[in-house]
């Protein structure tokens, strides 16, 4: 750990790269992959792309920082997000700005894990850091935030009615809560989703 520490002052990250990152970008700039890979402040959350970890903001709440996780993997993931796929649940909340539940801390779904959907008849996504979901292409309108493929804010809340009544959702405006959708709209896919090896979250 102390020599992990000693290679971060010896290497800085230019500006140029951003928060979200591949190793091909950060070779322009003389580093290399394997020096990437040691650097405590670089996590790999999917193959291929990087990010910038920041340490804890003081300032910061649970669930604001959860936000800022949340949409710095959605960020990450879209740089390597198969066609046709696209931003949902609580993940889409985030990357839309909108409100999320208030979870207890630790009750709070991992925001390094993406929630990311796709229509059917079309395969599911399945990669480390993804929990797959499969929509009906009738019941869900997909538009692009910040060039993220995204459910538009009317889709998530019909997505997302019945996991937000389980999770009592109370900080929400009244009238910002979604209606619950007449149909079954989510079918989830078997099997779990595993969280990256690395994390842009606070440590524990």
């Amino acid at each position: 750990m102390r020599n992990r520490g000693r290679m971060a002052q010896r290497l800085i990250l230019p500006g140029e790269l951003g928060d979200v990152f591949t190793p091909a970008e950060a070779l322009r700039f003389g580093i290399s992959a394997g020096r990437l890979d040691r650097h405590p402040r670089v996590a790999a959350p999917f193959s291929g792309v990087r990010v910038r970890v920041d340490p804890p903001r003081q300032e910061e709440s649970p669930w604001d920082a959860w936000k800022r996780t949340a949409v710095l993997h959605a960020r990450a993931y879209a740089r390597v997000m198969p066609v046709g796929a696209f931003v949902g649940g609580f993940t889409a909340l985030a990357v839309l700005g909108l409100p999320t539940p208030r979870w207890h801390p630790d009750a709070m779904p991992d925001p390094r894990v993406v929630e990311i959907s796709v229509f059917a008849p079309r395969r599911s996504v399945r990669a480390t850091g993804v929990l797959p979901r499969q929509i009906r292409p009738a019941l869900c309108h997909v538009v692009t935030r910040d060039g993220i493929p995204v459910a538009s804010p009317a889709s998530v809340w019909a997505m997302l009615a019945d996991r937000l009544t389980a999770a009592r959702a109370q900080t929400m405006p009244v009238a910002a809560k979604p209606p619950r959708p007449p149909v079954a709209l989510v079918q989830p896919c078997r099997g779990g989703a595993r969280a990256p090896r690395d994390s842009a979250a606070p440590a524990r």
